[in-house]
């Protein structure tokens, strides 16, 4: 969609002044040839009336009718440019045009020179050579843009004439020749200097003219580039959208105006939900269409004194100035939130539909300055992300807190894993039939310096967040395959460890490369490890993923789909998947045994298990209860403190040798 930056337009190229200088002489010749033309048809009527004595009637009416309608005719083609200018294309037809009217008119003069020259008539001679001389005195101003015409013109009309005196040979007639010879010569003088100093001067004006136009085009270039250029600083060339600094300068404005008036403004950070997956499993493409079409909807839903800005990625901002209360923001918010949620079409006839989540911070009672503003109204938003998605919070003080011990658990973590702060436990699970240890689930726990022991549900979704789940789960990863390989020594090939993957690990392009170079490196048995997926994990991008989880399944791994049931997962994906284990969530397990509709949830979910001919893992067992449970409804494989808490790799073998826990329920309850 980019623009190109500078000169738009093709080139501006100099006219062609030769053509232009030529096209405007056209011009002049028609429009001032009506002294010609007006001596042409007075001429003709002033002759017939001096001559109708001395010459044949008929002859000289044929003459004067065809020097009134050559006049006439002219006359009429003169007037035409009087109202408008020919093109400059046209200048050499035109100009061919004019010649053949002179040339008509300088044959009428001829032929007056022969027809009506009186030998024996001194006065007609005399009247006959001032009119014809008229004539072509007449026709200076406008044959004058043309040398060539004018010598035509003059040389046609007086050279009868001319003969007709030298001729007759009598005194008068010679010095009436002698006379035209000397005034002609002066004549064609006069129009060669007139055609020079037309020429030069509608040279040098044409000139001047392209020049201007030339620098006019140059300076429109430049401030077509420059506001091209403070279009790119200013405007998102996505959505169109005021970006951050052009945002920046409008809310400064704002609270400025809200400082004078003593009014609140209102920021709203609106972040779309989830969107990452719209980019990683329809295409960026796709992403793009959802940025433009959430962009128009903002736009719409909003006054137009409100601005609307691109933030970053899918972060926008909404200004609003003279609001009535908070519950008018609320309301706003609902109405954008549920215009958002609209489907998007997409180009290939498919849709899509996000949600968002919206912060609001208020000037002056969450700050008074732009920073603090955005920065409070990210922090609501956030808020309202961790609140469940799709919704509105208003900025209070205490998010504050909470954000910035937020941000010091971040800066925490990223020297967490240089500090060594992390470690592995591994969780037992058993099989309650044979009262054995099948295998372990390696958890990742920190012990941080500053914070003490954090709980994993506070620092694995901040490491998802900040994308240090990367870098984490390698490590993670690596030190696991490590332990495998001593449990697989210790326990036999049978033993198996659970490891879990993260989305953001999923879309690491090198996570088959890192997965390789462990399993190369720690010389452990694919069949020992047993990758624990998430249904989102499985179904974001699920093209991509299903070749991944494929080829993992291929080299000899297990995989296992974690906290089954709680995500949105398609039975359809979950045949498609080469999973080989299905982990029952804990939240179903918690009240199995006291609540029907979880014990159905659970009970359902096994028997899909047993029929897909899946391993079914209860995750989270704590009670005799719920063991007794599950092993009714045909679930022998669990995991829990009612076995085992999470242990260090060092006390395991130790928890497995001696046979697992005391209290584990035997297979017949």
């Amino acid at each position: 969609r980019a623009l190109p930056l500078l000169n738009p337009h093709p080139a501006l190229p100099r006219r062609d002044v030769d053509r232009q200088v030529d096209a405007e002489l056209v011009n002049l010749l028609f429009r001032h040839s009506r002294g010609l033309h007006a001596s042409t048809a007075l001429g003709s009527v002033l002759i017939a009336a001096l001559f109708w004595q001395h010459v044949d009637h008929l002859v000289l009416v044929l003459w004067a009718l065809y020097m009134l309608i050559t006049g006439l005719t002219r006359s009429l083609v003169a007037h035409r440019f009087q109202r408008e200018d020919i093109p400059a294309a046209d200048a050499g037809a035109w100009l061919a045009r004019f010649r053949s009217g002179n040339l008509l008119t300088g044959l009428g003069w001829s032929a007056a020179g022969i027809l009506l020259f009186l030998p024996e008539n001194q006065v007609a001679q005399l009247i006959l050579t001032v009119i014809i001389f008229a004539a072509i005195a007449a026709s200076l101003p406008s044959l004058s843009a043309h040398r060539s015409m004018f010598v035509e013109f003059a040389l046609l009309a007086v050279t009868p004439l001319l003969l007709r005196h030298v001729w007759a040979g009598s005194a008068n007639n010679l010095i009436a020749a002698a006379l035209l010879l000397f005034l002609f010569p002066m004549l064609a003088a006069f129009a060669l200097r007139s055609f020079r100093q037309m020429s030069d001067e509608l040279r040098a004006r044409f000139a001047y003219a392209d020049l201007v136009h030339e620098l006019s085009g140059e300076v429109a270039v430049r401030r077509h580039a420059e506001n091209r250029l403070l279009e790119l600083a200013s405007y998102d060339q996505l959505t169109g959208l005021p970006n951050r600094s052009l945002l920046r300068d409008r809310l400064e404005m704002s609270v400025t105006r809200a400082k004078r008036h003593n009014r609140k403004v209102a920021v709203l950070f609106a972040d779309l939900d989830r969107f990452k997956h719209v980019n990683d499993s329809l295409g960026h493409h796709a992403g793009d269409e959802v940025l433009r079409a959430t962009a128009e909807r903002l736009q719409a839903g909003v006054r137009r004194e409100n601005t609307v800005a691109r933030l970053s990625g899918d972060e926008f901002i909404i200004t609003v100035e003279d609001f009535e209360s908070v519950d008018e923001l609320r309301s706003l918010a609902r109405r954008l939130l549920m215009a958002i949620s609209e489907p998007v079409a997409l180009p290939d006839g498919s849709d899509v539909s996000l949600t968002a989540s919206i912060g609001a911070a208020l000037f002056p009672d969450h700050g008074r300055d732009v920073d603090t503003l955005l920065q409070n109204a990210d922090i609501a938003m956030y808020r309202a992300k961790l609140a469940g998605r799709n919704g509105f919070v208003l900025f209070s003080p205490e998010m504050q807190a909470e954000a910035l011990t937020r941000l010091s658990r971040e800066k925490a973590l990223r020297r967490a894993l240089d500090n060594e702060e992390f470690w592995l436990s591994y969780q037992p699970q058993v099989d309650t039939r044979s009262r054995q240890v099948i295998g372990v689930e390696a958890l990742l726990r920190w012990e941080s310096r500053e914070y003490g022991l954090v709980p994993p549900d506070e620092f694995i979704p901040l490491a998802e967040d900040t994308g240090l789940i990367r870098p984490l789960g390698a490590w993670a990863m690596q030190v696991a395959f490590e332990q495998a390989k001593r449990f697989e020594e210790s326990f036999g090939a049978g033993f198996h460890v659970g490891v879990n993957l993260s989305a953001r690990q999923f879309d690491e392009e090198r996570l088959l490369e890192i997965i390789t170079q462990n399993l190369e490196r720690s010389g452990v048995n694919p069949a020992t490890i047993m990758f624990e997926i998430t249904e989102s994990v499985a179904m974001t991008n699920a093209h991509s993923n299903l070749a991944l989880l494929r080829r993992l399944r291929a080299m000899g791994f297990g995989l296992a789909l974690d906290d089954f049931g709680t995500g949105h997962s398609s039975l359809a994906y979950l045949k498609r998947f080469p999973i080989s284990c299905v982990k029952l969530d804990k939240s179903f397990i918690d009240n199995v045994a006291v609540n029907r509709e979880d014990g159905a949830i659970a009970r359902a979910t096994i028997e899909l298990a047993r029929a897909l001919e899946l391993d079914v893992i209860a995750e989270g067992v704590e009670t005799r209860e719920q063991a007794e449970w599950l092993q009714e409804h045909d679930c022998f494989l669990m995991q829990g403190f009612l076995f085992s808490p999470p242990l260090r790799a060092h006390e395991c073998p130790e928890q497995i040798g001696m046979g697992g826990a005391q209290n584990r329920p035997s297979a017949n309850g």
